[in-house]
C-alpha cells in the first residue's frame, strides 16, 4: 500500500483548510442574503437574487441557476430590455459551465437578439464572444472564428481592455486547436502581459493554464507543470473553482508523464471532487479519462477500463445527437427571425418614404385622379412584392427540407426500394470500399446506387442514426484502424499516407474524425496497438472566457 509523504500530507491539510474556511465565509454571506430576500419585495429582490446567483457560481451551478432564473422572472416583469438581455446572458453562462451547450446557445441567442435591437455595441460583442466559446468547445472552429471575428471588429471601437484580453485568450485557443502553437503562444502572451499590467487575476490564472497546455502539446512537461502550478495558485485566490478543478486535472496528467503516480492521484482526486461539487459534466468527463490514463500506466487495467467506460457515458450524454440537433435548430430559428426583422424594417422604411411621397405629391398636385392612380399603382407593387417574398420563403423551406433529407417527415422511401438500396449499399461499402474515394459525395453515392439523394439521405439517417458525412467518415476510420493494425503497413506508410489510403483529404480531418469515433488519436492508437487495453486518451480543456 502506498504511503503519503510529508509534502503530500501538508498539501492535503492546505486543501482542507482553504475549502472549509471558504465554505464558512460563503455560508455566512448566503445566510445574510437569504434573510434579506425574505423581507424584500418587488423590484428590489432582483439585485439580491443576482448576488446570490453570483455567490453560488463558484460552488454550485444548480443553486446559482435557480437564483438566476428567479431573477430573470422578476426582471422581465419590472425592468428594461437591456437588463433582460443581461439576465439571459448570465443564465447562458451558467448553462455553459454545466455543459448544457444547446440551452446555453438558446439563452445567448435570445440575449443577442435583444441587444441587436437596442444597438449597444459592447454588449453585442460580448454575445458574439459567448457564442464563439460554445462553438470552440464543440470543435466547430470555423463557426467559432466567425463569431470571435465579429466580436473583435466591434470591440476595437469600444475600448474595453478586459474584453480584448478575453478575445485574445479565446483566439489563442483556436490556434492551439489548429496546432499553430507559435500563434497560440503569441495571443496567450499578449493576454498574460495585459493581466499582469492590470492585475486582472480572473483572467491571469486561466491564461497561465492555457500556456501550460501549449507546452504540454510541445512535450515540454516540466515547463507545462510550472505554468499549471502558478495557475492553480491564482485561481484559488480568486475562488474560481472551475479553473482550480481543470488545473488540478492538468497537473495530474503531467505527473503521469513524469511517472509520479502518487502526486498524480492526489491532484486528480482534488480535481474530480471540485468538478462534482460544481456539477460540471465536462470536467468530470476529463477527470475520468485522465484517471483511466493513470491506472493504465500503473498496470491496473480493470480500473482503467472502468474509468474509460464512465468517460464514454458522460461524453455521449454531453455531445448527444439531440444536443447537436437542438443547436442547429436554434441557429436556424435565430437567423430566420433576424431576416424577418430585416424585412419588417425595410417595410417600415418604405412606409416612411411612401408617407413623405404622399405629402409631397398632395402639396404640388391638385388632380385627384392622378393621385389615385399613383396610390393604386403603389398598392399593387407592395402586394406583388409581398407575394414574391412569400413565394421565396416557401421555396426556401422546400429547399431546406430537401437538403436535410426531410428527416422530420414520415418515411418517403418505399419499402421495396429501401431494401434494394441497403443491399447495394452494403456491397459498395464492404466489397468495393467506395468510402476510400476522397471525393465521394452524397450525390455520387446515390448515382452509384441508381437512386436519388433524398432517398439515400433518409435511409442513412433512419438506419444508421447520422448524416452522410458522419456515416462515411466512420467507415474511413475503421479502414484506417485496419491499416494501423498491420505492422508491415505501419513501417511502410506515414500517418498522412494512411489517412489518404482510408479516403481522407487531409491529416487534420483524419485526426479529428479518428479521435471522434475511436476515442483516441492515431498516434495513441499506434503506441498502444500491442497492449491489452487502448485507453490512453488525453483531454486537455483550454480555459475559454465568456
Amino acid at each position: 500500500m502506498a504511503t503519503i509523504n510529508r509534502n503530500q500530507f501538508l498539501l492535503i491539510l492546505i486543501f482542507f483548510f482553504l475549502n472549509n474556511s471558504e465554505v464558512l465565509c460563503i455560508e455566512k454571506k448566503t445566510d445574510s442574503l437569504n434573510r434579506l430576500l425574505k423581507t424584500t419585495k418587488g423590484i428590489e429582490k432582483i439585485d439580491i437574487l443576482n448576488e446570490l446567483s453570483t455567490v453560488y457560481d463558484t460552488i454550485s451551478y444548480i443553486k446559482s441557476l435557480d437564483y438566476a432564473n428567479q431573477a430573470l422572472k422578476l426582471t422581465r416583469k419590472y425592468k428594461k430590455e437591456e437588463d433582460i438581455a443581461g439576465s439571459l446572458d448570465k443564465i447562458g453562462r451558467i448553462q455553459y459551465f454545466m455543459s448544457n451547450y444547446d440551452k446555453s446557445i438558446d439563452y445567448f441567442l435570445e440575449s443577442l437578439k435583444i441587444r441587436e435591437k437596442i444597438g449597444n455595441k459592447k454588449n453585442i460583442a460580448q454575445s458574439y464572444n459567448n457564442l464563439g466559446v460554445i462553438y470552440l468547445y464543440l470543435a466547430i472552429y470555423n463557426k467559432a472564428l466567425e463569431y470571435f471575428q465579429k466580436a473583435w471588429d466591434i470591440s476595437e471601437g469600444v475600448g474595453d481592455v478586459v474584453f480584448i484580453m478575453k478575445l485574445s485568450n479565446n483566439l489563442g485557443i483556436v490556434y492551439m486547436n489548429l496546432a499553430n502553437y507559435d500563434k497560440a503562444l503569441e495571443y496567450f502572451q499578449k493576454t498574460l502581459n495585459n493581466c499582469i499590467e492590470t492585475n486582472n487575476k480572473q483572467l491571469w490564472g486561466p491564461c497561465l493554464s492555457n500556456i501550460g497546455i501549449v507546452y504540454w502539446y510541445l512535450e515540454d512537461y516540466k515547463k507545462a507543470l510550472e505554468y499549471y502550478l502558478d495557475a492553480i495558485k491564482i485561481c484559488e485566490e480568486t475562488g474560481d473553482k472551475w479553473s482550480v478543478s481543470n488545473s488540478s486535472r492538468n497537473i495530474g496528467e503531467v505527473y503521469i508523464k513524469l511517472q509520479d503516480y502518487n502526486n498524480s492521484l492526489l491532484y486528480l482526486n482534488e480535481g474530480l471532487k471540485i468538478a462534482k461539487e460544481i456539477n460540471s459534466k465536462h470536467l468530470i468527463k476529463d477527470c475520468c479519462v485522465t484517471f483511466s490514463e493513470l491506472y493504465y500506466a500503473k498496470g491496473s487495467y480493470k480500473k482503467a477500463y472502468e474509468y474509460q467506460q464512465l468517460y464514454s457515458e458522460i461524453k455521449d450524454s454531453i455531445f448527444s445527437e439531440e444536443t447537436g440537433k437542438n443547436i442547429a435548430e436554434m441557429e436556424v430559428k435565430f437567423e430566420t427571425e433576424k431576416k424577418e426583422k430585416e424585412i419588417l424594417q425595410q417595410k417600415k422604411v418604405r412606409n416612411i418614404y411612401f408617407i413623405a411621397f404622399i405629402i409631397f405629391v398632395s402639396a404640388i398636385i391638385t388632380i385627384f385622379l392622378e393621385y389615385r392612380k399613383k396610390n393604386s399603382a403603389y398598392k399593387f407593387l407592395v402586394k406583388k412584392n409581398i407575394n414574391l417574398l412569400n413565394k421565396e420563403k416557401e421555396l426556401k423551406n422546400v429547399k431546406e427540407k430537401l437538403q436535410t433529407g426531410n428527416t422530420n417527415s414520415q418515411n418517403i422511401v418505399p419499402d421495396d426500394k429501401k431494401e434494394k438500396i441497403l443491399e447495394n449499399l452494403e456491397t459498395l461499402l464492404d466489397c468495393e470500399k467506395i468510402y476510400i474515394k476522397p471525393d465521394l459525395t452524397l450525390n455520387k453515392l446515390a448515382k452509384h446506387l441508381s437512386t436519388n439523394r433524398v432517398y439515400l439521405s433518409q435511409i442513412i439517417n433512419d438506419e444508421f442514426g447520422g448524416n452522410f458525412s458522419d456515416f462515411i467518415n466512420e467507415y474511413r476510420v475503421k479502414e484506417a484502424m485496419l491499416i494501423l493494425s498491420d505492422p508491415k503497413k505501419i513501417m511502410k506508410f506515414s500517418i498522412k499516407a494512411i489517412a489518404q489510403e482510408a479516403g481522407f483529404n487531409s491529416k487534420s480531418s483524419f485526426n479529428f474524425n479518428f479521435k471522434k469515433y475511436a476515442g483516441i488519436t492515431p498516434s495513441n492508437f499506434i503506441e498502444n496497438i500491442n497492449g491489452s487495453l487502448n485507453s490512453k486518451v488525453s483531454c486537455r480543456t483550454a480555459e475559454m472566457k465568456v
